[in-house]
This record gives C-alpha cells, structure tokens and sequence, in this order.
C-alpha cells in the first residue's frame, strides 16, 4: 500500500539526500504495486550468495563491476548463509556470513 510513497522516494528522494535499503531477490522490476523498477536502476551495494544455476550466474556481467567470472568464481565456494558483498564505490569484495 505505499507504493506511490516508494516510487517518490526512489525518484526524487535523492536529490534531498534520502536513500532507501531493499532487500530484492533479482534485479527486474515488477507490475505496479510491487517493487519499482527504479530500485534497481543504480545498486551501490550488492549481496551474493552462491547460486547453482549457471544462467543466473552468468547475468554478473550485468552488474557491470569486476569480472564475471571472479564473481562466479568467488561465489561458487562460499559456505551457506554466506555471501560475497559488493560495494561499487571501489569496486571492493568481501565475504560476510551470518
């Protein structure tokens, strides 16, 4: 029920200095009344967990930050409820579990 509060935030929330967490499963977009498609227009952090399906894997290049296949390399040997973070800003890597 706050999507029009969202899309506001996320569209013009960033010139007044707001910013907003989502915690998304994918990046796509959904039909209105879900998630924005403007969350995912510019991530600065991203969180991996290793993923056994090789198309997904293979969409890193998408994220347009390192090397796929260091990405894919990296994430094929975490542990479980561990995950290969992404800041873009660096670009910087590290590994965080729970």
């Amino acid at each position: 029920g706050l999507y029009s509060e969202t899309e506001a935030l996320l569209t013009r929330g960033g010139g007044m200095g707001a910013g907003a967490w989502y915690a998304t499963q994918k990046p796509s977009g959904t039909r209105k009344g879900g998630i924005s498609s403007f969350c995912f227009n510019s991530p600065t952090h991203m969180f991996l967990a290793r993923d056994p399906d090789k198309r997904n894997r293979e969409r890193y290049g998408e994220l347009e930050v390192g090397e796929p296949r260091e990405i894919e390399e990296l994430t094929m040997h975490l542990p479980q409820y561990h995950w290969l973070y992404i800041n873009r800003t660096g670009p910087y890597f590290a590994e965080v579990g729970a």
